[in-house]
């Protein structure tokens, strides 16, 4: 059996969100003292956010080679885990 994991996460596109994300979405997020978690949706839809904002994704390719990387990329995070993540590193900002 071949061993998919990166670092620890599921795969590298995963831990590529966390090492870009995680620590500073975590603690934008915990600054709203009423959040305690955060699920995979919000998860995705928190770093789409981010990317889009203050990176040069606000104006991705519609179509082309880039575009499907972009798409392929995003769709292999495992949104789930981002969240567990975030969750815990917004639990630590809070206490």
């Amino acid at each position: 059996m071949t061993d998919t994991t990166y670092n620890g996460w599921t795969n590298r596109e995963t831990w590529l969100v966390n090492l870009w994300y995680g620590d500073d979405l975590a603690s934008m997020l915990a600054e709203d003292e009423r959040r305690t978690d955060i699920d995979s949706h919000e998860a995705e839809e928190w770093v789409r956010y981010v990317a889009e904002e203050c990176e040069m994704l606000s104006q991705p390719p519609k179509a082309g080679l880039l575009s499907d990387f972009l798409e392929s990329c995003w769709s292999a995070v495992n949104w789930n885990e981002i969240a567990e993540a975030l969750t815990e590193g917004i639990q630590q900002e809070i206490a």
